[in-house]
């Protein structure tokens, strides 16, 4: 293990060998966190991304646990969104792999999920102002255009070079006390958009839904991977992908925290949607559809309805509903939750990219957001 030491007072980074050390990482974790080794080792086989993973000391008494997720994001993603592509052009110039290498500190694969977990009283500040020194010096080994602090549980201030990024948001959606059913959610609905949810609802006539159990999923591995392409290929940007295994190796993970299900039309699987419980949580997580039969049969719409629908049946408190498509999450009734992200960039081009990279996460931003309930139940 390599160790970075900074002036007096400031934390120690220490390169951890998480490969042949995983019990020592796992001990200093509160039971069931999501840093644990297995969860880990989830992504690490199952997704297309490598790990880095750190430890932190306070005279020598160990403090913390970090883990960063390597990804590239190759430049032509950017310009296919991109204001001017002239300027990722310009900044390509100098970057002869043409792509941006990111280090992200926190779970690209799933919202709400921070990438470290330290004692409490320590300062969060202290720490990743001692990390990112510990990362500049170590750049040479790293080769990193940046990195990102996601979903931050604390402010981070007085870090050099750091940019606050507080405009990502997620959908969700609180279960109200008297929506024991969903004809109680929908009575609460104004009228406009409680005849919207009888038209989707009657689109459906014709389908079956059903939980696959983990034969049913193994025996639709390559549909499941084929319908969720379809919704992941139209991503703005993507971070990272996951493996042909990937739904199969969640369910073993999770077991009855993880159900997916499936929307036939005869025998023929057209859409699926995957479920997280988390505490008292539903989360819609992964989905897929078939993009032909969208139209006709209101598949995303109806995806959706069917996680209110389950997260209400289910005695939850909240639906998350996770990024993009603001609007039509808000047709539900889901309000934007903010979260706090940091960005950081190694050199000058590279933060000449932040414009607009930051232009286009933004520009789902300026919509106006819907409220579909009633006065009185508002």
């Amino acid at each position: 293990m390599k160790r970075f030491c900074l002036e007096k007072d400031s934390f120690q980074i220490e390169k951890f060998d998480f490969q042949n050390d995983r019990h020592t990482w796992d001990n200093f974790l509160p039971q069931n966190h999501h840093l644990k080794s297995p969860h880990l080792d989830f992504y690490k086989e199952n997704t297309s991304v490598n790990y880095h993973f750190f430890r932190v000391k306070s005279e020598n008494k160990l403090v913390g646990q970090i883990v960063m997720q390597e990804t590239q994001i190759p430049v032509n993603e950017l310009i296919n969104y991109s204001i001017s592509s002239l300027e990722i052009l310009s900044a390509c110039l100098f970057n002869p792999t043409c792509s941006f290498n990111i280090l992200v500190c926190g779970n690209i694969f799933k919202s709400n999920q921070a990438g470290y977990y330290f004692s409490e009283g320590v300062s969060h500040s202290d720490i990743f102002k001692s990390m990112t020194q510990y990362l500049n010096n170590e750049s040479k080994n790293f080769k990193f255009s940046g990195f990102i602090i996601k979903d931050c549980e604390h402010e981070l201030n007085q870090i050099k070079g750091l940019i606050p990024y507080k405009k990502d948001i997620t959908m969700a959606l609180k279960i109200a006390s008297n929506w024991v059913s969903m004809e109680a959610y929908v009575s609460d609905l104004d009228k406009k958009y409680r005849n919207r949810y009888k038209k989707i609802l009657k689109s459906k006539a014709g389908l079956q839904i059903k939980e696959l159990s983990f034969d049913e999923i193994i025996f639709h591995k390559s549909d499941l991977n084929t319908l969720f392409n379809q919704v992941f290929s139209k991503q703005k940007i993507s971070f990272g992908k996951i493996s042909e295994d990937y739904f199969q190796e969640k369910k073993v993970l999770l077991g009855e925290k993880y159900k997916i299900y499936g929307f036939y039309e005869n025998q023929t699987l057209i859409a699926f949607s995957s479920h997280i419980i988390e505490n008292n949580t539903l989360e819609v997580h992964y989905i897929g559809f078939d993009y032909y039969r969208n139209e006709q049969y209101n598949l995303y719409f109806n995806i959706l309805y069917h996680g209110l629908e389950a997260a209400i049946a289910g005695g939850f408190s909240e639906l998350e509903l996770g990024r993009t498509a603001f609007v039509a999450k808000s047709n539900l009734g889901a309000k934007p939750r903010y979260t706090l992200n940091y960005l950081y960039f190694r050199r000058h081009f590279y933060k000449i990219s932040f414009k607009f990279f930051n232009k286009f996460l933004n520009s789902d931003l300026n919509i106006q957001l819907r409220n579909p309930f009633s006065n009185a139940a508002t």
